[in-house]
């Protein structure tokens, strides 16, 4: 992972979710802008496996869960009313802050396993609402110019009406529209497991599947919470907001988890297809 990716992981983190990271790691709190300078280094050591061993865990189950569910009740009605795109602001503060829910849900242990999960698929539900409406907000300011353009034209023909002579050639069919079939429907992810699909192999599928099924790359990238599940989606939702394409995604997916015997398993995917 490259030094700017790693300062973008905590530059929207808030002042609440750097004292969790930072205190996690046995580091001192301060300033909310000198953790998060502390959390960057601290992550670029833990990248290169150079950091410190942690110290154990400081909070209880109980403590988890009831930062957490405080958290959720401040960020539920702010992305209820949230208007915007996926490249504002408010969109990576608030992606910010639910990630960071997520990972300290991953300490709540087995005996609050009905909380965790009740707080999780909360977690997740508002996440995929920040996502729609922020996929929503997108389609309206590309969709309205075009219809404003169509009610254009629709005006100049009622005043300027054409006279269709006998001689002229019929109206040529309109092309239809094909429907494209989005990703909620392929029942596909990834989950970066060694027991699972392999990267390579799911992102073939999902190359013959966009085109078949006529999606686009943009509504690939808006897509993770259908594509991705675990650790692999974990780490969708911490780099989603660093790139701007769909192979610029792609090409942080290879780095994370392309193993140095990729290869060797590549060839062995060929050989049972065959």
């Amino acid at each position: 992972m490259a030094l700017n990716e790693v300062q973008n992981e905590f530059k929207d983190a808030s002042e609440q979710g750097c004292t969790y990271e930072l205190i996690i790691r046995g580091i001192a709190i301060s300033t909310v802008e000198e953790m998060r300078k502390s959390l960057s280094m601290a992550r670029r050591l833990e990248l290169s496996g150079d950091s410190v061993k942690y110290p154990d865990y400081p909070y209880t189950a109980e403590e988890d869960v009831e930062a957490v569910t405080k958290s959720l009740d401040e960020l539920q009605p702010l992305v209820g009313q949230f208007s915007d795109s996926s490249y504002s602001n408010n969109f990576h503060t608030y992606q910010s802050k639910l990630s960071h829910l997520l990972h300290r849900l991953e300490h709540v242990d087995d005996g609050e396993t009905t909380r965790r999960s009740e707080l999780l698929a909360r977690t997740l539900t508002i996440l995929d609402e920040l996502h729609r409406r922020a996929e929503e907000f997108t389609k309206s300011k590309s969709v309205s110019p075009q219809l404003s353009f169509l009610e254009q034209n629709e005006f100049s023909a009622n005043i300027h009406p054409t006279r269709q002579s006998s001689s002229s050639s019929p109206p040529r069919a309109s092309p239809v529209a094909i429907k494209p079939i989005l990703p909620n429907k392929w029942a596909l992810k990834f989950s970066g497991d060694k027991k699972g699909l392999s990267l390579s192999a799911f992102l073939e599928r999902v190359e013959e599947l966009r085109v078949a099924r006529h999606v686009s790359k943009e509504i690939l990238l808006e897509s993770g919470i259908d594509l991705f599940t675990g650790r692999a989606y974990q780490f969708y939702l911490a780099y989603r907001s660093q790139v701007t394409t769909w192979d610029d995604f792609v090409g942080l997916l290879r780095e994370e988890y392309l193993s140095a015997n990729y290869n060797e398993k590549l060839f062995e995917e060929i050989r049972h297809r065959t």
